[in-house]
């Protein structure tokens, strides 16, 4: 979560919060995606099924 904070400052120049939001959100969203996809993957792969293949 540090770098999600610090890694935007870098592009911080003059005080420029659009940039530094817009950044930010991405991560969130990329976070919150990655974490998903995580999860479900986890889910299927726990999941016991009976079916013949």
């Amino acid at each position: 979560m540090i770098l999600a904070l610090i890694g935007p400052g870098i592009f911080l120049i003059e005080e420029n919060m659009n940039i530094y939001m817009a950044s930010f959100f991405c991560y969130l969203s990329f976070h919150d995606i990655h974490n998903y996809l995580g999860y479900r993957l986890l889910i299927n792969l726990m999941e016991t099924s009976d079916e013949s293949i």
